[in-house]
C-alpha cells in the first residue's frame, strides 16, 4: 500500500525580524507568548500546512505538550487574535487558526517542493492561489465539491504496459537463469 501524499511541511521560514503584532504580544506577554505562537505556527505548518483547529481539546493537548497552562495558553492565543496573528474572522467562524500570510507562505513553499498539487478548504482561503506555481484543488466543506485550479498540466505516464512488460521479461529472464543452474535448458 502506497505512503499517504504528505500534507503539511518539515519546515518553516521564520524572520528574524518579528512583526509589530507579535512585538506587541510579547510585550504584552513576554517570551512566553512569543514561544507560544512559534510553537502554534509549527503545529499549523506540520500538520496542515496552512491552518489548524483550534477547540478546547486542541488547546488543552497543546498546553500539555508544551508546559504551559491552558488559561495562558488561551489568553495568549486570543491576543494573537486580537493582534492580528491570526485571522479573527476564520476563528469565529470555523475555529481554526490562519491569517493571508501563512496561506501564502505554504503556497509558497509547496510551489518550491514542486508538489503535484495540494488541497484546500475553499471556506478558509484567504489568498490568490492563481498566483502560485502548484495545482490546487478546492474542497468545498458544505457540498464536498472539488474544483481544480491547476496552473500546471499534471503529466500522464505513458507506456505503462510497456514498463509492465519490461518488468516481466526481466523477472522471466531471472527465472531462465536460475534454472540453467540446474541443466534443464541443455
Amino acid at each position: 500500500m502506497a505512503r499517504p501524499k504528505r500534507v503539511g511541511l518539515d519546515y518553516f521560514p521564520h524572520s528574524c525580524i518579528a512583526g509589530q503584532e507579535l512585538q506587541l504580544l510579547q510585550a504584552e506577554y513576554g517570551l512566553k507568548g512569543y514561544a507560544v505562537v512559534m510553537k502554534l505556527y509549527e503545529m499549523i505548518f506540520f500538520d496542515k500546512g496552512y491552518f489548524c483547529e483550534w477547540t478546547k481539546d486542541v488547546a488543552m493537548m497543546f498546553a500539555h505538550r508544551n508546559a504551559v497552562s491552558i488559561s495562558a495558553v488561551s489568553e495568549i492565543v486570543a491576543c494573537a487574535v486580537r493582534r492580528g496573528i491570526f485571522d479573527k474572522d476564520m476563528y469565529e467562524k470555523y475555529g481554526i487558526l490562519t491569517s493571508a500570510e501563512i496561506q501564502e507562505e505554504y503556497l509558497e513553499i509547496v510551489s518550491r517542493l514542486r508538489r503535484k498539487y495540494v488541497t484546500l478548504t475553499k471556506e478558509y482561503l484567504m489568498t490568490d492561489c492563481t498566483l502560485f506555481s502548484v495545482s490546487v484543488r478546492i474542497y468545498s466543506i458544505n457540498s464536498g465539491e472539488t474544483q481544480i485550479n491547476s496552473v500546471e498540466t499534471p503529466q500522464k505516464k505513458t507506456n505503462e504496459k510497456k514498463g509492465k512488460e519490461t518488468t516481466d521479461r526481466k523477472k522471466i529472464s531471472y527465472d531462465i537463469e536460475a534454472f540453467k543452474k540446474y541443466d534443464i535448458f541443455e
